[in-house]
């Protein structure tokens, strides 16, 4: 008996004519957008922001809509801080950074007991090496259990400004070297494979791909557990049947956190600028 065909049936928030702006948005309003999108693929319970998205498809920065979510993200810590700098005009969060002190604890905390025991009871210059365990005056970052992307440095700022450069360039490289030989998962070195393959993320091509109405349109289906085809995605997004490939490759490098602040971090720390400047 042949197989009885089946017309798929988009869910009825879905508007494509709702992303219709997406082209004319700048770095910093794709930024948010997608970590919103990358929040949610990574948080499906989420249920208020992926109403909202529903709802409003395209954040952008001084619209309603866009106050509308900074009230609903006001209290909430769950969802990446540059969501909210960016809507309050502040630029993205920068890697480098002063250490706060809840941050100094937190990390107070990872450290192995019996380095955190030892140091109750540290007095600097009052001690020999000899009565503490080994480690106790190697590098912090080695110290905890597991490495941590970041590491925490002190900045001499009696040098000249060239020269601490310098210097961090080599501390950089260094640090680099090191990783590059742990024997452990580094998602980090595939994502500078792939967005150094581009010279900078092309937001016009994303929007012609239908990026952001594919990439709702696929975490639907997953949590709805229906299917589509390609043909009939392509269909639904308007978009060519042979150009279905690229946007979905450019929804899963994008949906990666690391890819996306790769492509995306800079310029939008400069539209962020240039809106502040010409406001």
């Amino acid at each position: 008996m042949a197989r009885q065909k089946t017309t798929f049936t988009p869910p009825p928030w879905f508007d494509l004519a709702k992303y219709a702006h997406a082209e004319k948005m700048d770095a910093a309003d794709w930024y948010i957008n997608l970590l919103l999108r990358g929040h949610l693929s990574r948080n499906d319970d989420d249920g208020q922001l992926s109403d909202y998205l529903r709802e409003v498809p395209l954040v952008r920065r001084g619209h309603d809509s866009a106050f509308m979510l900074q009230l609903m993200l006001a209290k909430r810590s769950d969802v990446d801080q540059d969501v909210q700098r960016i809507l309050s005009g502040y630029e993205p969060l920068s890697s480098v950074k002063s250490l706060r002190t809840d941050e100094l604890y937190f990390f107070e905390k990872r450290l192995p007991e019996h380095i955190r025991e030892i140091g109750r009871i540290y007095e600097p210059g009052k001690c020999t090496r000899d009565a503490f365990p080994p480690g106790f005056f190697d590098s912090l970052d080695q110290t905890f259990p597991e490495r941590m992307l970041g590491v925490f440095v002190r900045i001499d700022l009696s040098k000249a400004d060239d020269e601490i450069v310098a210097d961090v360039r080599d501390f950089i490289a260094e640090k680099r070297r090191e990783f590059a030989k742990l024997p452990i998962p580094q998602p980090h070195r595939e994502a500078a494979r792939i967005f150094g393959k581009h010279n900078a993320a092309n937001m016009k091509t994303f929007a012609a791909r239908a990026v952001l109405p594919c990439m709702d349109i696929q975490r639907w289906v997953n949590e709805t557990d229906s299917a589509i085809t390609s043909a009939a995605l392509a269909r639904l997004l308007e978009i060519d049947p042979d150009a279905l490939r690229e946007t979905k490759k450019n929804c899963t490098e994008l949906l990666d956190n690391m890819v996306m602040r790769g492509w995306l971090t800079a310029p939008a720390r400069a539209a962020v600028r240039s809106k502040r400047r010409n406001s």
